[in-house]
């Protein structure tokens, strides 16, 4: 099911299976836990404009393909974790500007 956040809704984190998710300064999404999902596919490129998240937890899944170059989009990010996932490929040289 996908989520979306309005102005009706001010979570600071959630858990989610599906990548439809909207960030705006008035309700800033904070974090991300999708952890132990079982999702598979590509990491999701819409993530990267999330700019206002501080953590995103991918690790424990069955995600494939490579790292999204567009995942440098998240400026605020300090948790990064994609381990335990079926990811190729090298980590794109852009994620080296994220603040770990």
């Amino acid at each position: 099911m996908p989520l979306q956040l309005n102005s009706h809704s001010s979570p600071r984190g959630i858990k989610v299976s599906e990548p439809n998710i909207t960030d705006s300064p008035i309700f800033p999404l904070l974090w991300i836990s999708a952890s132990h999902n079982a999702l598979t596919g590509p990491i999701w490129q819409e993530l990267g404009q999330l700019r206002y998240l501080l953590v995103l937890d991918l690790g424990l899944n069955n995600l494939s393909s490579i790292i999204p170059e567009e995942l440098s989009g998240m400026r605020n990010v300090g948790a990064l974790d994609l381990s335990h996932n079926n990811l190729s490929g090298t980590i794109p040289p852009s994620l080296v500007y994220l603040s770990f």
